[in-house]
Order: C-alpha cells, then structure tokens, then sequence
C-alpha cells in the first residue's frame, strides 16, 4: 500500500474541511430561510439564526486568515455591518422590526415575508460567495518591496508641499455647505460645490493624496510614518465637517491594513473595539449635526442600527426587481461614476430608490446609497447575487496574493477603501478610483524618479567641477 506525504495528507485534509465547513453554512442558512418563508418559525429565530451566521463566519476568517490579515476579513465586516446592523440592533432591543423600511424619514412600510426572507439569504450567501474563493487554500503573504533613500524623501516632500492644497479644499467645501443651507447642498449644489474651489486646486489636492498614497506604500520609518499619518489625517478629520463619514472611516481602514500588513502582524481585538466605538460616537454626533437626527442617536448601538439601513436597500431590489429591474445594465454601467455631470432617471440605483421613495424628500437634499447585492439582484436574481460575490472573492484573492509586490500593495491601497463601501455602493463604483489615484499615483512615482535623476545628475556635475577645479589649482 503507498502512502500519501505527510504535506499531500494534510492539504487533503484540509481540504476535506473546508468542503464541509462551506456546505454546512451553506445548509444551515439555506434551511432557515426556508422556515422562515413557509411561517415555521418567527422573526426572532430567523434574526438569531443570521447574526449567528455572520459572527461563525467572522471567526472562521478571522482564523484563516491569520488575525484578519485580509482584505476578504474587512469586507465581510463591512458587510455585517451596513447590511446586518439593523438584525444586531434588533437582537439587542434597539428596534422592534428591521425590516421595516424607513429610509429617507418616510412614513414606515413592509414587505411580504418571503421578501425578507429572500433578503436574508441573498445577504448570507453574499457572505460565503466571497469567503470561499478567498479561503480556499489561503497562504500567508510579506511585503517584500523595497524602495531607496532618495525617492522617499522626494515623495515625503511632495507630500508635504501640496499639503495645504488639500486643507484648502476641504475648509472651503465647509465654507461653502455652512453658506447654503449645510449637508442638503452637498448633493442639491455639487457641481457649484466643486467649482467654488476650482480645478487647479482639486489637482494640487489630487497629488498630496497620491504623495500620501505611495509614501504609505514606500516608507518604513516609523517616526517618518507616524508624522505622516498624523498630518493628514488632521486634514482629512475636516470632512467630517461636510458629513464624509464613509470617506474617512474607510481610509483609517485601509491605512491601519497597509500598516499591520507591511509589518506582518494581526490585528487586535481591543485597539478595534476601542477605535470602532470612539468612531461610532463621532460618527453618530456628525450624524445628528449634518441631519438633524436625535440626541438619542448618540449611542454605539443605535449608530448600528443605523447604519444597516443598506439592508432596507436590498430588501426594495427584491421587493420591487419588476420596478428596477429594466434599468439593471444602466445602473451597472453609470454605478462605475465614469460618466461625468447630472444623469437622467434610470441611471443610478440610488437616485431612482430615493425617487421612488419620496420626490419631496429628494429637492430636500435627501437620498439614499446604494448596494452592490441589490444591483447583482436586478442583474440576475440570485444567481446574479452569487456570481458577483464570487468575483469580488477572486478580485480579494488576487489583491492579496499580489500584495507582496509593490505593485500589488500599491493596487490595494488605491480599491480597498471602495471594495470595503461596496456593500452600500455600486458594483463598478471602485473603478473610477482605482482609474483616478492609481493613475495620479503612477505619476507621482515618475515625477519623483525624475526628481531622484535630475539631482544625483547635478550632484554629480557639481562634484566633478569641484575636482576639475581642484586640479587647476595644483
């Protein structure tokens, strides 16, 4: 009788493992549902059963991919939480009914159980469609790059050159939204907004960012990254003030990813509950200053309550898919942001949802986001739910196995922030940016390395006319 090597034993071990560990999330979520639709059990049962889910499922990366260490572990914590905050809130008493759709401050309605129920298991399988692909024979991966003395220093430079740039944009968008009427005129008047700064101001913005970017992707002093890290995000704490929750939550994401990726080292539990509940707070405060909401909204557990309203999102998609479903491949194409200036009805998911919802609440400055479930949903039911998941798993794979490059960490800095929104953006949202900074970061990178060039030239120059000089003079 031949044996197996040890290594071949243990990969089909593991293998063997994580085909049952797939099918039995797969079962148990599937079968729920389905009591759930046919009235077997209650509402409570079905919330349980999904919050139970979602944390199994947490863990289970968590573990695989050694502490966290993954972008696939903070896009199912993403998920969680804009799409399963209102199931949490309803298990700890915050709401009495998440389903209920209350977006944009409408007068709350329902949908049919099965509708639920269809929301529930779109969401899960979503879950376990993008852990698969990433867990499947998942590998530790470092950060091998290095780069020289000299191109960080000009970088570090650039960065600190073009800083005031983008403190000047963010100060006068503030100015700009306290000036006409607060949060309603950032998207009633955006294109004024954009123009009461001015194009040359937005690019000098542009390439501070990218500055910023590639210096997070090159530098591995820690004092020289903690001066960094402090400066801009200083600056960047500033668009809280015209309501940019979701722009600098994700930031702080991917900068703390890049951060422990680069050193290898996971992710703590405390310093996360700790920075998660402070930017809850602020996050709520922002929320009640920007929206007027409710002093009662300034805690942690209703904040995420709140913001699992993206579920509300999805849950319309499936209610409604005859209603959205026509403008599917529209929304596909114009979700990718790459088509510039006011879109007509049948565009964007999100305008026609708030449309749908309340046209008053819309000229109030009122809209909702959207949802890349919801949008996969109108595509292709869930078949459509579990295709897109799927690629979006091999697309983290693929941004992590290539991490190790500079190139690979460098595409992971510029789509992470927008991968971890997805869950209430577009499908293609990431693609505009990732168009936009990675190629602003392309080109810092060049101008830097003509920069590097040009010097040691001169330097060079310099000190052969030096020697020149010297020998005249013996």
């Amino acid at each position: 009788m031949r044996l197996l090597p040890v290594s071949r034993r243990a990969s089909s071990s593991g293998l063997v493992f994580f085909c049952g560990e797939a099918a039995a999330l797969l079962l148990f979520i599937t079968g729920v549902s389905l009591l759930y639709v046919t009235r077997t059990v209650g509402l409570t049962f079905a919330v349980v059963c999904f919050d139970l889910f979602a944390i199994a499922l947490l863990i289970l990366s968590w573990r695989r991919f050694h502490g966290g260490l993954h972008p696939c572990w903070l896009f199912l914590l993403a998920i969680t939480f804009f799409q399963g905050g209102a199931l949490f809130g309803y298990l700890f008493g915050d709401t009495s009914n998440p389903f209920s759709i209350t977006l944009m401050w409408i007068t709350p309605f329902d949908v049919p159980e099965r509708y639920r129920a269809e929301t529930l298991l779109c969401i899960a399988l979503s879950m376990l469609c993008v852990y698969l692909p990433c867990g499947y024979r998942a590998r530790e991966e470092r950060y091998r790059a290095e780069f020289s003395l000299s191109i960080r220093k000009i970088t570090l430079s650039m960065f600190y050159l073009f800083l005031p740039f983008e403190a000047y944009k963010i100060w006068t968008y503030i100015r700009f939204i306290q000036a006409h009427g607060g949060y309603a005129a950032n998207l009633l008047l955006n294109a004024d907004l954009l123009s009461s700064v001015g194009l040359p101001i937005r690019l000098l913005s542009l390439v501070c960012t990218c500055a910023f970017y590639n210096i997070l992707l090159m530098e591995t002093r820690t004092l020289r990254l903690r001066y960094v890290y402090a400066s801009y995000l200083g600056v960047m704490l500033l668009s809280l003030g015209i309501g940019d929750r979701g722009g600098v939550l994700t930031l702080l994401v991917m900068i703390w990813y890049v951060h422990k990726f680069k050193r290898h080292t996971r992710f703590n539990f405390l310093p996360l509950i700790i920075v998660g509940s402070a930017g809850a707070l602020l996050a709520a405060f922002i929320g009640y200053t920007r929206s007027n909401e409710t002093i009662a909204s300034l805690s942690i557990l209703h904040f995420i309550t709140g913001q699992g309203v993206s579920m509300q999102v999805t849950e319309l998609a499936i209610a409604q898919r005859h209603f959205f479903a026509p403008h599917a491949w529209s929304y596909l194409i114009h979700g990718s942001r790459l088509f510039a200036g006011q879109q007509p009805a049948g565009s964007l998911f999100n305008d026609d949802v708030s449309g749908y919802l309340s046209n008053v609440r819309v000229t109030e400055g009122l809209g909702t986001g959207s949802s890349y479930i919801a949008e996969a949903f109108l595509l292709g039911g869930i078949p459509g739910v579990v295709l897109v998941s799927v690629c979006i798993g091999f697309l983290l794979r693929g941004l992590y196995s290539l991490s190790e490059r500079k190139y690979g960490l460098a595409l992971t800095i510029v789509l992470l922030p927008e991968l971890i929104f997805l869950p209430r953006a577009e499908i293609l949202s990431p693609l505009s940016r990732g168009l936009q900074y990675g190629c602003g970061m392309l080109a810092v990178g060049i101008v830097s390395l003509v920069l590097v060039r040009y010097l040691r030239l001169m330097h060079g120059s310099t000190a052969a006319g030096r020697l020149q000089k010297g020998e005249a003079t013996t």
